[in-house]
């Protein structure tokens, strides 16, 4: 009796083992929204550690990861499995905005602005804008009449079509962020600087106290913008006003990189890891994918809310999947 209780005992005690996920390496997790989703990749196809500096997808599967450390520009068509190498005429990119699969811009090093029609096998120089930090390019656009903007240094803010048109700011800021959600209205942030431009004319918007490094409107009035010591403020009049947003990052870590699928669901990113996310439009946020890596995240992309990139500095490479 005392040897089938024994045996009961053992039966049951392995069966608990087994539904709790127990292993021998006494690892734990502690989970927080996403946490689960997230995860840190290392393509072989990609060699060395070269830093990255933007990322865009087109679909769940086919992207672009840019890099100021070479001439490199990274295409992966299956998800970030593996990864093929294009090569850029004249240095590294910082940014990255495709149309399709086919059709897109990139730029960086030298103000370059690069061009492709067949998915990046080969980018065309278009032209130089000084230092281009960034690229956007309105939803929608067709590739056989694209019109998007790029901003840089100095206040350049350039226009994209077949060639580029200074659009000749007034300003001598650092644009380092732009976000054009219609032809003719488009924001750039820089420094503790919004400006706001109509298709004719430059005004300066009144924005929260801080430093902005980059921003991002969903249509003609709902926009984002974060920056230095984790800043993030919003505005639903198109800038009219601008209301700041409760950072729950106890570290104040500056934010680097935003962006929105919609009007709740977003993602910012930024120094020693930091990822944020909300589902309610920024009226709350919470830290997600905590302890993934410390490195400086410098761009983020969603195609969808189960599907995303980030990237940044020495490699840096994350994905979320749910």
């Amino acid at each position: 009796m005392k040897k089938a209780l024994l045996s009961l005992l053992l039966f049951a005690a392995s069966v608990l083992l087994l539904l709790t996920g127990c292993s021998t390496d006494n690892s734990t997790i502690t989970p927080t929204p996403q946490t689960s989703g997230w995860q840190v990749i290392d393509p072989a196809t990609i060699p060395g550690t070269p830093d990255f500096s933007d990322v865009f997808f087109v679909n769940d599967t086919t992207g672009w990861i840019t890099t100021t450390t070479t001439s490199n520009i990274y295409r992966t068509v299956d998800g970030a499995v593996t990864f093929s190498t294009q090569t850029t005429p004249l240095g590294g990119t910082i940014a990255i905005h495709m149309l399709d699969a086919s059709n897109g811009y990139s730029g960086g090093a030298g103000g370059w602005v690069y061009k492709t029609v067949n998915g990046g096998l080969i980018w065309n120089i278009l032209a130089s804008i000084g230092t281009l930090l960034d690229i956007s390019f309105p939803p929608g656009t067709l590739p056989s009449n694209p019109v998007g903007y790029a901003s840089g240094n100095s206040g350049n803010v350039w226009e994209i079509t077949s060639s580029l048109t200074n659009l000749n700011s007034g300003s001598s800021s650092t644009f380092s962020g732009i976000s054009a959600p219609t032809v003719n209205n488009v924001w750039v942030c820089g420094g503790n600087r919004i400006y706001y431009y109509n298709g004719t004319n430059f005004t300066s918007q009144i924005a929260p106290a801080g430093a902005f490094n980059d921003i991002h409107f969903i249509n003609n009035q709902e926009g984002w913008v974060v920056g230095d010591l984790g800043i993030i403020g919003k505005t639903t009049d198109g800038g009219t006003s601008w209301a700041p947003q409760t950072n729950p990052d106890t570290q104040n870590r500056s934010l680097y990189s935003v962006f929105f699928l919609n009007a709740n669901l977003g993602w910012a990113v930024g120094a020693d890891g930091v990822i944020l996310h909300t589902t309610d439009g920024g009226t709350t946020w919470t830290v997600e994918g905590a302890g993934l890596t410390t490195a400086f995240l410098r761009g983020v992309h969603f195609t969808s809310s189960t599907n995303g990139y980030v990237v940044g500095n020495v490699k840096t490479l994350l994905k979320f999947e749910n």
